[in-house]
This record gives C-alpha cells, structure tokens and sequence, in this order.
C-alpha cells in the first residue's frame, strides 16, 4: 500500500502558516533553488487575467482529463521512478518553454529573414560571371601562391568592420 503524499509549495512564511493542520505528522521539507523567484499573487492575477482577455487559455475540462491520467500512470509506479518521471516531466516541460520561446522569436524575425534570402537570391542571380568550379578555383589558387601573388594575413582583417 502506498501513502498518499500531499505536496505544499511556496514561500517558508506560506508553508509556516499552515503548520497546525501537520502538527504530530512527518514531514519532508526540500529547499528549491532559488531559479526564478517567486512570483507575487498579484503578478500570477495580471498574467492570469492577461491570457483570459487575450484567449491564450485552455478549458478547464481538457486539461483535468490529462492531469488525471498523468496522475493515475504516476500513482502506480514506486516512489522512486515517481521522482525520476517527475525531474524528467520538469526538464521536459523547460525544454519546450525554451522551444515556445525560439519559435516566437522566429515568428518576430521571419520577414527580415526572408527579406534577407530574397535579397541574397537576388545578388547571386544579378552576379556579372557564374561561379567557378571548385577545381577551377584550386587551379586559380595554386597558381597565385607560386607564383607569390599572395596578400599576408594581416592585411585581410583590415578593414574586415568597416560596416
């Protein structure tokens, strides 16, 4: 049989203030890193009352029906392969906040990017001669550093940040 855990998470004053219902009852107490901190009620309202004006929410009922699944796959495994899934769900969860995150970013710069192609197609079009082949260019450069028609080093970095 397997002991239902009940988890509190906040502030040590927050956790401190629901002491009397634990009186007489073991307890685990984990320190998180101080990764982000915690944001107010006040600041969780705004950002809450901010998706439900813009309809960046979900409803209720949907995520309810996975939550409760996740919960009952976690509740049949033993504690410890709880914790593992746990740390995996967390890292996983962080991975595609940091893809949601990239993906928006993208969506900000997608015109200047493609912009940016357009204009490059447009210069390779526009080029007075065709690119050379890769022997021709070996050929080109084999013969200029026999016979010393080379640049030093020094002298191609300068220059090099004009723009």
């Amino acid at each position: 049989m397997t002991t239902q855990l009940l988890e509190l998470e906040g502030t040590w004053e927050e956790i401190l203030a629901q002491s009397a219902k634990f009186a007489d009852r073991r307890v685990r107490v984990i320190v998180l890193a101080d990764e982000e901190p915690l944001k107010s009620a006040e600041d969780c309202f705004r950002q809450g009352w901010h998706e439900a004006m813009t309809g960046d929410t979900v409803p209720l009922s949907e995520l309810w029906e996975g939550i409760d699944a996740v919960i009952e796959m976690m509740e049949s495994l033993p504690e410890t392969l709880q914790q593992q899934v746990a740390e995996y769900l967390k890292e996983y969860i962080a991975d595609l906040k940091d893809e949601l995150q990239w993906e928006q970013s993208f969506e900000k710069t997608q015109p200047q990017l493609v912009a940016a192609a357009q204009r490059a197609k447009q210069e390779i079009a526009l080029a007075d001669e065709p690119l050379k082949s890769a022997e021709e260019c070996f050929r080109q450069g084999w013969h200029e550093a026999m016979t010393g028609q080379t640049v030093p080093l020094s002298e191609l970095w300068e220059g090099i940040d004009a723009e």
